[in-house]
């Protein structure tokens, strides 16, 4: 006889923890990778078989700029790559942006609320 209101373990669970540790044990190698890469030549590219890879190489390519505080643009290619490069240009949204994040970092700082 089963007690109804025993609780069942759920079986799922230790996979699907042990799948996001592999992720992001991936996510972090790819990441060191394009990082040495992007320090090095300034741009990385990696090929991609699927979305899901091609998803994680731009993740990857994301941590690896704030790994190495810079900023980093993430295209795909025709030829079924991700590009990763360095992004020196600012452009006029960008600068407003960065303006707007140093007034409030100061407001911050100096607690001049303006309310």
């Amino acid at each position: 006889m089963s007690d109804p209101h025993r609780v069942r373990p759920i079986t799922s669970a230790p996979t699907a923890k042990a799948r996001q540790r592999a992720q992001e044990a991936e996510t972090a190698r790819l990441a060191d990778l394009i990082a040495s890469d992007l320090r090095r030549q300034q741009w990385a590219k990696l090929s991609y078989t699927d979305e899901e890879e091609r998803a994680a190489i731009k993740r990857a390519a994301r941590r690896a700029g704030k790994e190495i505080g810079v900023k980093v643009a993430v295209r795909t290619t025709r030829d079924g790559a991700v590009m990763a490069a360095i992004d020196e240009e600012g452009g006029p949204l960008r600068d407003r942006l960065d303006e707007a994040r140093l007034r409030n970092a100061i407001d911050d700082a100096f607690g001049d609320d303006p309310r």
